[in-house]
Protein backbone atom coordinates (compact mmCIF):
# COMPACT_ATOMS: atom_id res chain seq x y z
CA UNK A 1 0.00 0.00 0.00
CA UNK A 2 2.94 2.33 0.62
CA UNK A 3 4.18 2.51 -2.97
CA UNK A 4 0.81 3.34 -4.60
CA UNK A 5 0.09 5.94 -1.91
CA UNK A 6 3.51 7.51 -2.34
CA UNK A 7 3.10 7.63 -6.14
CA UNK A 8 -0.37 9.11 -5.86
CA UNK A 9 0.69 11.85 -3.41
CA UNK A 10 3.79 12.70 -5.45
CA UNK A 11 1.75 12.90 -8.66
CA UNK A 12 -0.83 15.08 -6.95
CA UNK A 13 1.92 17.38 -5.68
CA UNK A 14 3.39 17.62 -9.18
CA UNK A 15 0.02 18.61 -10.62
CA UNK A 16 -0.53 21.24 -7.92
CA UNK A 17 3.00 22.63 -8.35
CA UNK A 18 2.78 22.88 -12.13
CA UNK A 19 -0.65 24.53 -12.01
CA UNK A 20 0.65 26.96 -9.39
CA UNK A 21 3.72 28.06 -11.34
CA UNK A 22 5.55 27.43 -14.59
CA UNK A 23 8.89 28.27 -12.93
CA UNK A 24 11.03 25.14 -13.26
CA UNK A 25 13.07 25.96 -10.13
CA UNK A 26 9.90 26.29 -8.05
CA UNK A 27 8.43 23.04 -9.38
CA UNK A 28 11.71 21.12 -9.01
CA UNK A 29 12.37 22.26 -5.44
CA UNK A 30 8.72 21.63 -4.51
CA UNK A 31 8.75 18.17 -6.01
CA UNK A 32 11.98 17.23 -4.22
CA UNK A 33 10.50 18.64 -1.00
CA UNK A 34 7.45 16.43 -1.56
CA UNK A 35 9.68 13.40 -2.16
CA UNK A 36 11.03 13.94 1.37
CA UNK A 37 7.76 14.79 3.10
CA UNK A 38 5.73 11.88 1.70
CA UNK A 39 8.01 9.11 3.03
CA UNK A 40 8.40 10.99 6.33
CA UNK A 41 4.61 11.02 6.69
CA UNK A 42 4.09 7.38 5.72
CA UNK A 43 6.93 6.07 7.90
CA UNK A 44 5.85 8.19 10.88
CA UNK A 45 2.25 7.03 10.48
CA UNK A 46 3.37 3.38 10.49
CA UNK A 47 6.20 3.43 13.05
CA UNK A 48 5.94 6.75 14.96
CA UNK A 49 9.53 7.45 13.94
CA UNK A 50 11.09 9.57 11.21
CA UNK A 51 14.44 8.32 9.86
CA UNK A 52 17.35 10.77 10.07
CA UNK A 53 18.10 10.41 6.35
CA UNK A 54 14.89 12.32 5.61
CA UNK A 55 16.10 15.28 7.66
CA UNK A 56 19.44 15.24 5.86
CA UNK A 57 17.69 15.21 2.47
CA UNK A 58 15.50 18.13 3.52
CA UNK A 59 18.60 20.14 4.45
CA UNK A 60 19.96 19.37 0.97
CA UNK A 61 16.67 20.60 -0.54
CA UNK A 62 17.22 23.82 1.39
CA UNK A 63 20.50 24.31 -0.47
CA UNK A 64 18.59 24.79 -3.73
CA UNK A 65 18.60 28.56 -4.33
CA UNK A 66 19.91 29.02 -0.80
CA UNK A 67 19.44 32.23 1.16
CA UNK A 68 21.57 31.23 4.16
CA UNK A 69 20.47 33.84 6.73
CA UNK A 70 16.80 33.29 5.87
CA UNK A 71 17.21 29.50 6.08
CA UNK A 72 19.11 29.56 9.36
CA UNK A 73 16.60 31.92 10.96
CA UNK A 74 13.74 29.68 9.78
CA UNK A 75 15.39 26.63 11.33
CA UNK A 76 16.22 28.33 14.64
CA UNK A 77 12.86 30.06 15.03
CA UNK A 78 11.05 26.71 15.02
CA UNK A 79 13.72 24.61 16.78
CA UNK A 80 13.98 26.67 19.96
CA UNK A 81 10.24 26.80 20.84
CA UNK A 82 9.79 23.11 19.97
CA UNK A 83 12.71 22.15 22.17
CA UNK A 84 11.43 24.26 25.07
CA UNK A 85 7.89 22.87 24.66
CA UNK A 86 9.07 19.27 24.58
CA UNK A 87 11.20 19.80 27.70
CA UNK A 88 8.28 21.38 29.57
CA UNK A 89 5.73 18.82 28.36
CA UNK A 90 8.05 15.84 28.92
CA UNK A 91 8.27 14.71 25.31
CA UNK A 92 4.86 15.48 23.82
CA UNK A 93 6.60 16.37 20.57
CA UNK A 94 9.01 13.67 19.46
CA UNK A 95 12.58 14.31 18.43
CA UNK A 96 11.82 13.29 14.84
CA UNK A 97 9.03 15.86 14.65
CA UNK A 98 11.34 18.57 15.98
CA UNK A 99 14.02 17.62 13.45
CA UNK A 100 11.41 17.55 10.66
CA UNK A 101 10.14 21.02 11.58
CA UNK A 102 13.70 22.34 11.88
CA UNK A 103 14.72 20.92 8.49
CA UNK A 104 11.54 22.34 6.94
CA UNK A 105 12.40 25.66 8.57
CA UNK A 106 15.73 25.54 6.77
CA UNK A 107 13.93 24.90 3.46
CA UNK A 108 11.07 27.37 3.93
CA UNK A 109 12.72 30.15 5.92
CA UNK A 110 11.09 32.21 8.64
CA UNK A 111 7.79 33.09 6.96
CA UNK A 112 7.28 29.64 5.51
CA UNK A 113 7.94 27.68 8.68
CA UNK A 114 5.74 29.92 10.80
CA UNK A 115 2.88 29.46 8.33
CA UNK A 116 3.62 25.76 7.80
CA UNK A 117 3.81 24.98 11.49
CA UNK A 118 0.61 26.89 12.26
CA UNK A 119 -1.29 25.05 9.52
CA UNK A 120 0.28 21.67 10.35
CA UNK A 121 -0.15 21.89 14.12
CA UNK A 122 -3.71 23.20 13.77
CA UNK A 123 -4.51 20.27 11.50
CA UNK A 124 -2.87 17.86 13.97
CA UNK A 125 -4.80 19.25 16.96
CA UNK A 126 -8.07 19.14 15.02
CA UNK A 127 -7.55 15.51 14.00
CA UNK A 128 -6.40 14.59 17.51
CA UNK A 129 -9.55 16.13 19.02
CA UNK A 130 -11.83 14.47 16.46
CA UNK A 131 -10.36 11.03 17.15
CA UNK A 132 -11.28 11.36 20.86
CA UNK A 133 -8.35 9.14 21.85
CA UNK A 134 -6.24 11.56 23.85
CA UNK A 135 -4.07 8.91 25.48
CA UNK A 136 -2.83 7.46 22.20
CA UNK A 137 0.11 9.11 20.42
CA UNK A 138 -0.63 10.07 16.85
CA UNK A 139 1.78 10.68 13.99
CA UNK A 140 2.49 14.38 13.59
CA UNK A 141 4.58 14.23 10.39
CA UNK A 142 1.61 13.91 7.99
CA UNK A 143 0.12 17.14 9.35
CA UNK A 144 3.47 18.91 9.41
CA UNK A 145 4.02 17.83 5.80
CA UNK A 146 0.66 19.19 4.65
CA UNK A 147 1.31 22.47 6.44
CA UNK A 148 4.80 22.85 5.01
CA UNK A 149 3.70 21.98 1.47
CA UNK A 150 0.88 24.52 1.76
CA UNK A 151 3.36 27.13 3.05
CA UNK A 152 5.74 26.37 0.16
CA UNK A 153 2.93 27.09 -2.30
CA UNK A 154 2.07 30.37 -0.63
CA UNK A 155 5.51 31.84 -0.02
CA UNK A 156 7.13 31.16 -3.39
Amino acid sequence: MTFPLSCFLSSLAYIVLTFHSNNIDFVTKGLILTQCLVPASIIDFKTREIPDWIHVLLILVGLIRLNLPYSLIGALVIFVPCLIFTMISKGEIGGGDIKLLTACGFVLGLTGIVLGSIVGLTLFCTIHLLLHDHKKRHAMAPCISVGCFFAYLLIY
